[in-house]
C-alpha cells in the first residue's frame, strides 16, 4: 500500500468537489510490540503529505489515533494549509488510557478538507513513536505497513479494509 514509505507512491484524495471531509485514510502500525505492564508515556504519529495543486486551502479535518479499529475522539488536527510539496507534520497525543496491550493494533486516521473545487490532497508516508517506561528500550518506531479506507473515489492507493466516516465521529 501507499504511504508505508517516503517514496512518491501517494495515497490521495480530490476533496474539493465533495460536501465536508474527506473520509479518513487509516494507516496502521501492526504488531508495535511494548512489553506488558509498561507505562505508555507518549505517541506521536507524522505525516509526510502535500497539496497537489498548491491551493493553499487544504486542512486537516481530524487527526486522531485508532486503538482496536475504533477511531478516539481526542483530535490533533491543525488549522493550517497542507504545504505545497511534501513535508512532515507531527501529531502527538495523550497518553491516557493506553496501555502496552493496545500498541498491537495502534493506528492513525486523518481526513483532509478544502473549499477549492478540485483540490488533492496527498499522503506519502507514516510513521509513529511510542515512549514508554518500564522495558527494555525508550522508544519505538516503526512506519504505517497498511491503510484503509473507503471509497476508492476519495482516497486512492490504498488497500481497503475498513469504513470512517468523519461525519458519524464527534
Amino acid at each position: 500500500g501507499n504511504a508505508t514509505a517516503s517514496d512518491n507512491a501517494y495515497a490521495s484524495s480530490t476533496i474539493g468537489s465533495i460536501s465536508g471531509p474527506s473520509q479518513y485514510l487509516v494507516g496502521t502500525f501492526p504488531d508495535l510490540a511494548v512489553p506488558n505492564g509498561a507505562t505508555i508515556t507518549s505517541i506521536t504519529v507524522g505525516v509526510e503529505k502535500s497539496d497537489l495543486i498548491n491551493t493553499g486551502t487544504i486542512t486537516d479535518a481530524r487527526a486522531r489515533l485508532v486503538k482496536t479499529g475504533t477511531i478516539q475522539s481526542d483530535d490533533q488536527s491543525s488549522g493550517s494549509a497542507w504545504p505545497g510539496a511534501d513535508a512532515y507534520t507531527q501529531y502527538s497525543f495523550s497518553t491516557s488510557g493506553w496501555t502496552s496491550t493496545d500498541m498491537a493494533s495502534i493506528g492513525f486516521a486523518i481526513a483532509a478538507q478544502s473549499s477549492a473545487p478540485g483540490a488533492t490532497a496527498q499522503v506519502d508516508h507514516m510513521w509513529i513513536v511510542v515512549c514508554y517506561s518500564g522495558g527494555v528500550a525508550a522508544a519505538k518506531i516503526k512506519a504505517a505497513q497498511r491503510q484503509y479506507d473507503y471509497p476508492a473515489e476519495q482516497w486512492a492507493g490504498y488497500w481497503p479494509q475498513s469504513r470512517y466516516n468523519p461525519s458519524q465521529i464527534t
